[in-house]
């Protein structure tokens, strides 16, 4: 065999194995300790914005940066970096490091057990060949960070700490490499066009709203279906009687909205937060939490499952055939809510709350009580 062939039996017999072992893990335990997870992460970024309050100019971009340098040493970390509108002509200033072992202790047992299984190709590839093909897959653990990130913005945003930054116009969070395009993890903009996003949505001619700030926006009555709502904020907003049957909501903040009679039927609902929302009424009808997904040549989920209807009024809605993956019912007002042939899988809810439903048995082993 010649080295290139050499390299895709060492990826085939190694490589991709001991990654979707690795992968398989990480997914495990942290669907079982999410929580935990977001509440630490939440408390250190908080401690960062209030760092990063001292900066004079107003920012542009917040940035968590990963650096090659640093995992190399061993060193799993994020660097938090503040930028102005002319961040492409300045460094930006560096406020303080973001731990991130909670991901990427995986990918230090990932590189470790590559390289101990490799012992019998040492006379086909050096050490450092050996590192450089093993970072190739650095992309992976970063997404599952990105994707923890991204659903701590809906408590970051809402702290005193994010409160008092001195923010542009327009605010962006994100995080990547060092000078490398990065991944968006929330957007925000002071002066808001509600006529140009209403007329968008009436016209559909493009469909993605991926990150649109649209928070207090009217768009009652609107048939906008299969649209691109990822990680749109649309919190405190008149959303009722809107049909979004077939969207993309992952994401979506629909924080304290006027939802009331919506058609949210065969939606992804994955990250989706809907805490305080009035949902009375509201059709979930065959709706998922999450699509399986081929990612950096691995099937994998999302980085993990979670869907908060925490404290909002579901009164007569309607979830019939839905597939729901650690969906959080707690505090809301469930009542003659209609789960007919639902899958409730590990769906959160208090005892109290099981007097308002009709559950099977079936449903009843499904589902968490808290």
């Amino acid at each position: 065999m010649n080295k290139k062939e050499m390299y895709q039996k060492w990826e085939n017999e190694i490589l991709f194995p001991t990654l979707q072992n690795t992968v398989f893990i990480m997914q495990s335990e942290i669907q079982q300790n999410i929580e935990q997870i977001q509440k630490t992460i939440c408390t250190e970024i908080e401690k960062l914005f209030y760092k990063a309050q001292q900066c004079e100019q107003k920012i542009n971009y917040i940035t968590f940066h990963i650096m090659r340098q640093d995992i190399l040493e061993g060193i799993y970390q994020y660097h938090l970096f503040l930028y102005d509108e002319y961040w492409y002509l300045k460094k930006g200033k560096e406020i303080g490091v973001l731990d991130s072992q909670v991901i990427y202790h995986y990918y230090y047992q990932f590189y470790n057990e590559v390289l101990l299984q490799s012992n019998t190709y040492r006379s086909v590839f050096s050490i450092p060949e050996l590192e450089m093909f093993i970072m190739k897959q650095l992309n992976i653990f970063h997404y599952f960070f990105v994707e923890i990130l991204r659903y701590a913005m809906n408590e970051l945003t809402e702290s005193d700490a994010y409160y008092k930054l001195k923010k542009a116009e327009h605010l962006e969070i994100q995080s990547g490499e060092y000078f490398e395009p990065c991944d968006k993890l929330y957007q925000q903009d002071t002066e808001i066009d509600y006529g140009k996003w209403k007329r968008q949505f009436l016209k559909q001619e493009d469909k993605n709203f991926c990150f649109v700030d649209l928070k207090g926006i009217d768009l009652k009555g609107i048939s906008a279906n299969d649209m691109d709502l990822r990680y749109a904020d649309v919190r405190q907003s008149d959303l009722q009687g809107i049909d979004l049957k077939g969207s993309n909501l992952q994401g979506v903040r629909f924080q304290k909205s006027n939802l009331k009679q919506s058609n949210l039927e065969q939606t992804i609902l994955n990250y989706a937060c809907f805490d305080g929302a009035d949902l009375q009424g509201a059709c979930f009808d065959d709706a998922v939490t999450e699509l399986d997904d081929i990612l950096f040549m691995l099937k994998i989920y999302s980085a993990y499952c979670y869907t908060s209807f925490k404290g909002c009024c579901l009164k007569n809605a309607s979830f019939k055939n839905a597939v729901l993956n650690y969906a959080d019912f707690r505090k809301a007002n469930i009542e003659n809510v209609d789960f007919t042939n639902a899958v409730l899988e590990k769906c959160i809810f208090s005892k109290k709350q099981l007097k308002q439903i009709i559950l099977t048995e079936q449903q009843k082993k499904q589902i968490i009580l808290k």
